[in-house]
C-alpha cells in the first residue's frame, strides 16, 4: 500500500502480542464500514478512509478501552488511538477525557457527517408517512365534532 496507509491484512495489536481473552471486543474501525463493490471506487474509498482512521480499534466501551491502551503499551510500548460505540476516544498517548476527545451528540451532527445513503425504500415511505398524515388531518377537518 502507499506510505502511510495501514496494512488491511493484519491481526490487531494485541493478537500480533499474543495476549488472549481481551475485553471490549477489539476491532478495527475501519473493518465495520461496508465499501461500494466496484473494484476502482472500493480502492479509492479504502485509501480514504485508511488515511483518515489507520489503525484505529473500536472498543465497547471507555473502561475497556483504557485497559486496552494499557495493556498494549506495557506489552508492546505502544498502542493506536482507540474509539468506544459509545463516543469516548482514547490517543494513542493515553489520553482520555475532556470535550476534544467525546462525540459530540448526533443531534448536533445532522447534515456534516457522512454515511451510507438511505436507501430508496426510505424516501417512498417517507412520502407515505406525509400522505397519510395529510389524509388525517383533512379527515379531522370534516368530521362532525
Amino acid at each position: 500500500p502507499p506510505r502511510n496507509l495501514p496494512n488491511w491484512s493484519k491481526p490487531l495489536p494485541h493478537v500480533r502480542a499474543s495476549l488472549k481473552d481481551v475485553a471490549g471486543n477489539p476491532v478495527f474501525a475501519r473493518d465495520l464500514l461496508v465499501f461500494p463493490d466496484d473494484p476502482d471506487r472500493r480502492e479509492k474509498a479504502k485509501q480514504v478512509v485508511g488515511s483518515m482512521l489507520g489503525d484505529t480499534i473500536m472498543l465497547d466501551d471507555i473502561d475497556a478501552a483504557a485497559d486496552y491502551h494499557e495493556l498494549l503499551v506495557e506489552r508492546t510500548g505502544t498502542c493506536p488511538t482507540l474509539l468506544t460505540r459509545t463516543g469516548e476516544r482514547v490517543r494513542a498517548i493515553g489520553k482520555f477525557g475532556g470535550v476534544q476527545n467525546r462525540a459530540p451528540p448526533l443531534e448536533r451532527m445532522r447534515g456534516i457527517v457522512f454515511s451510507s445513503p438511505e436507501p430508496r425504500e426510505v424516501a417512498e415511505l417517507n412520502r407515505k408517512i406525509e400522505l397519510l398524515q395529510s389524509y388525517r388531518q383533512a379527515k379531522r377537518q370534516y368530521e362532525p365534532a
